[in-house]
């Protein structure tokens, strides 16, 4: 039987990168569900991808804390684990929206500055046509798949990282020999 010593283990980051990409690919079939449905802009994509996301820090950790740190991490290990992962995933996603959107379909941008201008319009019935106007512009300028590429990685770290502040308050399991 081997020991456990002498085999070597992964470290965080190689972990991280596994399961973040498995994250990233799962957010990219969700959009991608959506987008076929003919329904990418609703918000049950927005939701489901944060189950995925705090579904996939859970069982991240998990399998980083019981095969390689033997069954211990401490809440900030967790915190920061938790976080790397759904960068790792929140690059992968990044690519793929700035591939979508300059390449495989440029024209679904269109259908992004649609949303957002019926956003506006539910959000303020009675906005002038000079405010929607200047907002959409502001909007469009914002709406190019490089900005959206950087707004992803963003976004989804932060996400990651609030709802890794939450998780890893259940995932902790100190090493009583450290204590």
């Amino acid at each position: 039987m081997e020991n456990m010593e002498d085999t070597p283990r992964p470290g965080m980051a190689k972990t991280a990168i596994t399961y973040g990409l498995l994250i990233g690919v799962l957010l990219i079939v969700i959009q991608l569900v959506f987008y076929f449905a003919g329904i990418m802009t609703s918000m049950y994509s927005a939701w489901i991808s944060y189950a995925v996301i705090l579904g996939g820090i859970l069982l991240a950790t998990k399998a980083y804390r019981d095969e390689v740190r033997g069954g211990f991490i401490s809440y900030g290990q967790a915190l920061g684990f938790g976080t790397l992962t759904i960068f790792f995933a929140s690059i992968l996603v990044g690519i793929y929206i700035f591939l979508f959107y300059k390449l495989i379909d440029p024209g679904a941008m269109n259908l992004l500055y649609e949303a957002a201008e019926q956003k506006m319009i539910d959000a303020n019935p009675n906005i002038t046509d000079e405010e929607l106007d200047m907002a959409l512009s502001i909007s469009q300028r914002l709406m190019k798949p490089g900005f959206m590429t950087i707004s992803t990685i963003f976004n989804y770290t932060f996400i990651g990282f609030v709802l890794s502040l939450i998780t890893s308050i259940f995932m902790k399991k100190n090493n009583p020999e450290e204590l």
